[in-house]
């Protein structure tokens, strides 16, 4: 996956700054969005739903032209009708970029790292029916932010990873809860009881805001959680939190939890590839 590292948002699209190609492992953005890579040597167009629907372009003196555009739109407010020529020069016409030189130094003036701490899972995190008893909530391995990392407000967190079914019982359930503050904290997302079979996968996407701050604060966050491998198509779970309690006097876990309708070990899922990063 694709790190993002810097995103600016006009509408409904998403313009971003990249590592890596985003299409390699799936970089979620709407459709529309453009994403650069941080060399300017290469940028990508978000052509369909799935995160990994990216068109690729070598032009790179057309991806800092997108760049520069884009911070034009954001200190004027003049329309996206200069970004939409950049694109089609891109195509290979030939067309002269005469302000390569000044896109350059845009793209190099963009900020080379907003993100100020990062956190992912030390090892995949195994829970089963068996270890947990039935219809006990129970938390895979949290990431965990400092005091320093959420107490200022306005602050974003961006809480990502995947979740893998790796044997179930046909008889049972099996539940999954986000949860903001560990396993008795904020609920942010819940996708009831559900049949998760052997081999399918869940992918999810939380992003959180800090509105105040101290022992009483709170957050807004809106997340998602996207079920593959089974029957029948992708299964999507979607909720939004506002005015969630959070205490950023001290570390705060966000923790992904498990609930099995029966201790049968042969009801196992495993939390893999998590990470929470906290933007500037």
């Amino acid at each position: 996956m694709a790190t993002i590292l810097h995103r600016e948002v006009i509408g409904p699209i998403h313009y971003l700054r990249v590592d890596a190609d985003p299409a390699l492992a799936g970089t979620a953005a709407p459709i529309g969005s453009i994403a650069i890579l941080d060399t300017g040597m290469a940028w990508y167009l978000k052509q369909g739903a799935g995160d990994g629907d990216w068109t690729w372009s070598d032009a790179g003196a057309s991806a800092a032209g997108i760049a520069t555009n884009l911070a034009h739109t954001t200190a004027d407010g003049s329309s996206h009708a200069d970004v939409a020529t950049n694109s089609a020069h891109s195509a290979g016409d030939g067309s002269d970029h005469a302000d390569v030189a000044t896109n350059t130094a845009a793209i190099a003036a963009l900020p080379t790292n907003p993100i100020v701490d990062h956190d992912p899972l030390a090892a995949d995190s195994l829970l089963t029916g068996a270890g947990m008893g039935a219809a006990t909530e129970t938390a895979h391995t949290a990431q965990q932010a400092t005091s320093a990392d959420v107490n200022t407000a306005r602050r974003t967190l961006r809480w990502r990873g995947r979740l893998y079914a790796n044997s179930n019982n046909a008889a049972d359930n099996w539940r999954s809860r986000w949860r903001v503050g560990g396993v008795a904290g904020a609920l942010v997302l819940d996708t009831g009881a559900w049949a998760l079979l052997a081999g399918e996968w869940v992918d999810f996407d939380v992003e959180i805001q800090i509105r105040s701050v101290g022992a009483g604060g709170t957050f807004d966050s809106v997340a998602k959680a996207t079920k593959h491998g089974g029957g029948g198509g992708p299964v999507e779970y979607e909720s939004q939190t506002l005015g969630g309690a959070i205490d950023t006097t001290g570390a705060v876990d966000f923790a992904v939890t498990g609930w099995s309708s029966s201790n049968n070990a042969s009801q196992s899922v495993t939390l893999r590839d998590a990470e929470l990063e906290v933007w500037a």
